[in-house]
């Protein structure tokens, strides 16, 4: 699993790269994730989720352009920064 941030991670199976959402926890206190897009690449499900948080940005948020292009910018950073941390993470594991 690739955690992204609070919210996202992306995950594999033995056919696919799966972009899922964290939902909390169940009765039994298992991590709850809802699949939401399924790709061939690694490539494709991190585009993927960035275009996901850009819409949500925009739709819950009342933005001028150059704000939304700002706040795009630091999505793709985030998510750039988190790939960044997972791989020095693997790194010290092995």
């Amino acid at each position: 699993m690739i955690k992204i941030d609070k919210d996202f991670s992306i995950i594999a199976d033995d056919n696919c790269y799966i972009v899922s959402r964290y939902y909390g926890k169940d009765k039994n206190g298992e991590d709850v994730y809802k699949n939401l897009t399924y790709h061939r690449t690694l490539k494709e499900a991190l585009t993927a989720l960035i275009r996901k948080k850009q819409i949500k940005l925009v739709a819950d948020n009342e933005l001028t352009l150059q704000e939304a292009l700002n706040e795009f910018k630091r999505i793709e950073e985030d998510i750039e920064q988190a790939l960044k941390e997972n791989i020095k993470e693997g790194e010290k594991q092995g």
